[in-house]
């Protein structure tokens, strides 16, 4: 385990040229989706009565809500805007995929050449990956959604409530982890130009490695998140918004990480395999 976490990182350290401009990806897109639910959220909470006006201002903000977004067209541009960043990701994704684990898979050489030849070689076989994971992952939805549902109207409570969507929530985690896990080795047999069948081989048989590999960074990173959190409440100030900052880089730099420890794993096994 060690080995792989290890020689994922050596992975990252000769791919830092990506994770730059994959930072500046990240940082625009949490910018444009701030903004967008900025300007739906900001005008609905100034008009919130003050908690010091008269009785029954509250649920008269309530039902005026209710009304205004049931009833018109109020939160039509701001859905069509937030779809349209969805999309955009959903449809960079695969291509960003393409490209970052063909680096990884060719470390030694140039960052730029090997990244855009993975873009032209396999975003189109890593995009069907991609959406069939996306199938995969929301098709239980259109089951637990409405039990869900039928649980909230049937409950005399929230404890209730909680009590019986909870299994069907924490049931659909582990599948969407799982599911994950999967497209990821399948993906990582894309950019090497392998086969489906024979890279879903490969990654149900690194599966238990690759996901105790991802599990190591994740706590590694953790750790750091929450002594980073402990240092800017000691130190608040200039100093706390240049770390959040740099925070921000790091979480870049340990998602990388995390698929360089797994690609590490599925190479092992691919490598036992031939």
């Amino acid at each position: 385990m060690k080995t792989y976490v290890v020689n994922g990182w050596n992975r990252t350290v000769r791919n830092i040229g990506l994770i730059i401009p994959l930072f500046v990806y990240q940082f625009l897109w949490g910018f444009f989706l701030y903004r967008a639910i900025d300007g739906v959220l900001v005008p609905l909470l100034k008009r919130y009565p003050d908690p010091l006006a008269a009785k029954g201002a509250v649920e008269l903000f309530l039902v005026e809500a209710q009304f205004r977004i049931m009833k018109t067209d109020l939160l039509a541009p701001y859905g069509l805007a937030l779809a349209g960043l969805l999309a955009v990701r959903m449809l960079l994704t695969p291509v960003i995929n393409a490209g970052l684990f063909h680096s990884l898979q060719h470390a030694t050489k140039a960052n730029s050449k090997t990244f855009l030849a993975g873009v032209r070689a396999a975003w189109k076989r890593i995009s069907l990956i991609y959406a069939a994971e996306l199938a995969l992952i929301l098709t239980p939805l259109a089951w637990l959604l409405p039990a869900a549902r039928r649980a909230f109207f049937a409950s005399a409570g929230w404890l209730e409530f909680f009590t019986a969507v909870l299994p069907g929530a924490a049931a659909w985690l582990l599948w969407c982890l799982l599911i994950r896990l999967i497209s990821l080795g399948v993906q990582f047999g894309a950019a090497a130009g392998c086969g489906v069948l024979p890279s879903l081989a490969v990654t149900i048989r690194s599966l238990p490695i690759a996901a105790a590999a991802a599990l190591t960074v994740w706590s590694i990173g953790a750790a750091a998140g929450l002594a980073s959190a402990a240092v800017s409440m000691v130190w608040a100030g200039l100093f706390a918004i240049l770390l959040h900052q740099i925070q921000q880089f790091f979480r870049t730099w340990f998602k990388v990480w995390t698929y360089a420890a797994q690609y590490e794993a599925w190479q092992s096994k691919r490598q036992a395999a031939a």
